[in-house]
């Protein structure tokens, strides 16, 4: 009974709609540069395992360091929804303080996802940058795909 139901699923969702004439859209929405406003008054970064108990990688107070981070996070004109269902790793928190002002998920190496689920996709230059930074802070491959 199961296995019916997991094909009558994958037709619903996947086959009918790609056989309709219809056009299929994903939802997405501009970017009004929030993230970088609330990134303005950071003073420390925590990276953390998203995965179980969500350990910490390492931790960033350089004021240096952390504008260099915040200048590589340049997304492409509109965020996407969220289509993988992954919440991505590893999880980057942004402390004012001792508050913490924002939550992001690096998605796959290619993007962030914010707290409302909207991914921004970094260009490649980016996406390339924050791979090697996090490799040189102990992160492994396996940590951030």
């Amino acid at each position: 009974m199961k296995f019916n139901y997991y094909i009558i699923l994958v037709l619903t969702t996947f086959i009918v709609p790609c056989l309709s004439s219809e056009k299929i859209e994903f939802q997405s929405r501009s970017y009004g540069g929030e993230l970088h406003k609330q990134l303005e008054t950071a003073n420390r970064l925590v990276i953390r395992n998203s995965m179980g108990d969500q350990s910490i990688y390492c931790t960033v107070t350089n004021t240096v360091e952390l504008a260099k981070i915040v200048t590589h996070i340049n997304f492409k004109p509109d965020l996407h929804a969220n289509m993988c269902g992954c919440y991505g790793n590893p999880i980057f928190d942004w402390y004012a303080g001792t508050n913490r002002i924002s939550r992001i998920w690096l998605k796959h190496s290619y993007g962030f996802m914010m707290e409302d689920f909207y991914i921004g996709y970094l260009n490649k230059s980016d996406s390339e940058w924050f791979q090697t930074w996090l490799l040189d802070h102990g992160l492994t491959e396996q940590d951030i795909r």
